[in-house]
């Protein structure tokens, strides 16, 4: 075991290597690329690229041993020939020797043939080892979105100490009448949410909000024009809608707009959850002289106080997506009472909510919202809103913006909750391929089963140490040839004679 010493420290070292790599990949096997930190920036594939490159040479310092010292063995007990030292040495040269030695001794030498076969598939090790390690990449959830979901509005703590001109702010909040414009002008919906990461999504909610609803009423609107005083040109016109909203037109070419809300100055609660309703005729010039104004088109709209229910809202790339979504009506809870500081609501059909059916509007919120809808919405072709809604071609759609906007600005009342949700990340991920790892840990265990084998084989035969001694066959006594026999004018000379040549060692006192 003494004269061994060595190889059996490098045996050891190289299935600690191959132990290493093992242990390493089974501790960052699933990690985030992120937990890997080391000092000089050495990756995880250069650490186990450096433990297999070490664990393979120092691998290959027994096998080299190893095939050595069974090139003695082989010319112990039976004459051989001469040229076999040489395939020897050329299968504990390299990999290329080893693989020559096996189609040509394996079954002269069968446990140096098995060296060889060691010696071949170390070159194998390496690319093995680099298939072992891909970086894939994951989606990663994390319960930290952000959306307000209000069953309550009651702007009043918000702006209670709100000062405008000196005296206390009394009117509609700035936030919800900024929702109004925003829908108005088709400035877009401003949705307030925390996404850490830009990708977000939340289970279905249902919430306060406002609907709204239009109708294209031209057809039955009922329309009677009389004559202007001292001629006979049918000037003034009167047009009654299906709702009673009444027009009188005095001139073509025009947009009026008309709105009633449903405020009750006496105090007591609405009687339902309409919010306002409007009227919106747009006047064309008459085709003929002598003719009342052509009617282009009347529609009527309301909005209404409801419940909005989200199934599938989202964040994509830091855009808020609403998904699908579906309203459901609001019904009065308590209507007789006066004076109230808000107003209690629930939703007709629960089945269809999710959450808490019951929702609280404060009356000033109620009072003031209806109010200045009322007023912008009360309105000619002079002046701004009525510019816009000359200009619309889908009052439908301006309807909607405008409940849409609503309904998010209600969300981010100071009344509302917060809804948790899923923000969702990528991570690169350090995945195995354990599979390939089975020829490096064979590697390691079959070069200590053949430096073991090696080692009982000699002892058992009696066999000295010699391993790759280069001072041995300077020591020899050749016995037994000629000596023209023993001189040669060349490699290739020397080649030839030694297949012809046989051999037989034996180990003196």
């Amino acid at each position: 075991i003494r004269d061994w010493q060595w190889e059996i420290s490098t045996a050891v070292l190289s299935l600690a290597c191959t132990i290493a790599v093992f242990a390493v990949l089974l501790v960052y096997q699933g990690k985030p690329t992120s937990e890997w930190k080391t000092p000089h920036g050495i990756t995880l594939n250069t650490l186990v690229a450096i433990l297999s490159t070490l664990g393979r040479g120092a691998l290959l310092v027994p096998v080299t041993s190893c095939i050595s010292q069974l090139k003695w063995l082989h010319f112990m007990g039976s004459p051989r020939r001469l040229h076999d030292i040489e395939m020897f040495d050329e299968a504990s040269r390299g990999p290329w020797g080893a693989f020559t030695f096996l189609w040509r001794l394996r079954l002269r030498s069968k446990l140096a043939a098995w060296g060889s076969l060691i010696m071949v598939l170390s070159t194998a090790v390496g690319p093995f080892t680099q298939q072992l390690i891909t970086y894939p990449v994951r989606s990663i959830h994390h319960e930290n979105a952000e959306l307000g979901v209000a069953h309550i509005l009651d702007s009043r703590p918000e702006y209670k100490n709100h000062v405008v001109d000196g005296s206390a702010f009394n009117g509609i909040s700035p936030k919800l009448q900024s929702a109004i414009y925003s829908g108005l002008y088709n400035l877009g919906n401003p949705v307030q949410f925390t996404c850490p990461f830009g990708n977000c999504r939340w289970n279905a909610f249902s919430t306060l909000g406002v609907a709204s609803k239009c109708r294209n009423s031209t057809i039955g609107t009922h329309i009677s024009c009389e004559p202007r005083h001292g001629g006979n040109v049918l000037q003034y016109c009167n047009y009654t809608t299906p709702n009673g909203f009444l027009f009188n037109i005095v001139e073509s070419g025009v947009l009026i707009s008309t709105a009633k809300s449903y405020n009750d100055p006496s105090g007591i609660s609405p009687m339902n959850s309409t919010i306002l309703e409007l009227a919106v005729i747009k006047v064309g010039f008459p085709i003929i002289d002598h003719m009342p104004p052509r009617v282009a088109e009347i529609t009527e709209c309301e909005l209404r106080w409801c419940a909005t229910t989200f199934l599938n809202a989202s964040v994509v790339n830091g855009t808020f997506h609403p998904g699908p979504t579906y309203t459901t009506e609001l019904a009065l809870t308590d209507t007789e009472r006066w004076f109230a500081s808000s107003y209690n609501f629930k939703t007709a059909n629960d089945e269809q909510l999710f959450g808490n059916p019951n929702f609280t509007i404060g009356s000033e919120d109620d009072y003031n919202i209806k109010s200045f809808l009322a007023e912008i919405f009360s309105t000619d072709s002079y002046k701004s809103v009525g510019i816009v809604l000359r200009n619309s071609s889908s009052f439908p759609d301006l309807m909607a913006n405008i409940s849409r906007g609503l309904t998010y600005a209600i969300g981010s009342n100071l009344r509302a909750t917060t809804l948790l949700g899923n923000s969702t990340t990528t991570e690169q991920f350090v995945s195995i391929s354990w599979p390939w790892i089975a020829l490096p840990m064979s590697e390691a265990f079959m070069g200590i089963l053949f430096l073991i084998s090696t080692i009982l084989v000699s002892k058992r035969r009696g066999v000295t140490t010699w391993k790759s001694s280069s001072i041995l066959p300077l020591l020899i006594q050749v016995e037994g040839w000629e000596k023209e026999d023993l001189v040669a004018a060349s490699l290739d000379g020397i080649e030839r004679k030694s297949k012809r040549m046989h051999g037989l060692v034996q180990a003196g006192e």
